[in-house]
């Protein structure tokens, strides 16, 4: 980190080992970020994939909290700005976390919050793509907390079909709305609008 300059760190999470739309898509917000914000060497990514390079390490509880221990060690705490994307299934317990060996894991809401909190990161974009995922939202609110999610706590989020790119939150997010966005409100808010726009077109449950 640079006195007296904001700058953007990036770390990104895949969490399911047997669709690869999660790994496209963090893979996806990575590079966005990489164009927007110059966080080479500002970013980290850990996915479940087996198709995943070999400097991205699986995404578990405790290799979460290692990275972003890590990254709160050489960023400027105080003044710099952590953005957290994270994709996989959902459900009211958290975020699933699957691996090669047929495992299973969640990464929970609180567990989350305590990870950020214990790093003493101020400023934070958490943005949080799965089935109910707005299970995050009340846990990770504070006053310099920004929280997305794809979905509300009681509803499903759609796109994660294999051969995909992205989930549908995703691709309205990273794909169409963020690079032409001045702000991250503004790129979610115009994301959110889109995703309901689909939920309407398709005649499904919304996800909001």
């Amino acid at each position: 980190g640079k006195k007296a300059t904001p700058e953007v760190y990036f770390i990104g999470g895949a969490g399911w080992s047997s669709q690869t739309v999660f790994l496209s898509e963090v893979h996806a917000a990575r590079n966005a970020f990489e164009r927007r914000y110059d966080v080479d060497g500002h970013a980290a990514i850990l996915a479940n994939d087996p198709a995943a390079d070999d400097d991205e390490p699986m995404l578990t509880t405790s290799s979460l909290r290692d990275v972003i221990d890590t990254v709160a060690r050489r960023m400027d705490r105080d003044d710099d700005v952590l953005f957290l994307y994270l994709t996989s299934h959902g459900s009211r317990d958290g975020l699933a976390l699957s691996f090669a060996d047929g495992t299973h894991a969640t990464l929970q809401p609180r567990a989350l919050r305590t990870m950020l909190d214990d790093a003493e990161i101020r400023w934070r974009v958490v943005v949080i793509q799965g089935c109910e995922s707005g299970v995050f939202l009340d846990a990770l609110s504070s006053d310099t907390t920004l929280v997305a999610t794809a979905a509300s706590s009681e509803r499903p989020s759609y796109g994660c079909a294999d051969g995909n790119d992205f989930t549908d939150f995703g691709r309205a997010f990273i794909n169409d709305r963020f690079p032409s966005s001045t702000t991250f409100i503004d790129a979610l808010e115009r994301a959110a609008a889109e995703v309901r726009s689909k939920d309407e077109w398709e005649d499904r449950l919304a996800s909001q």
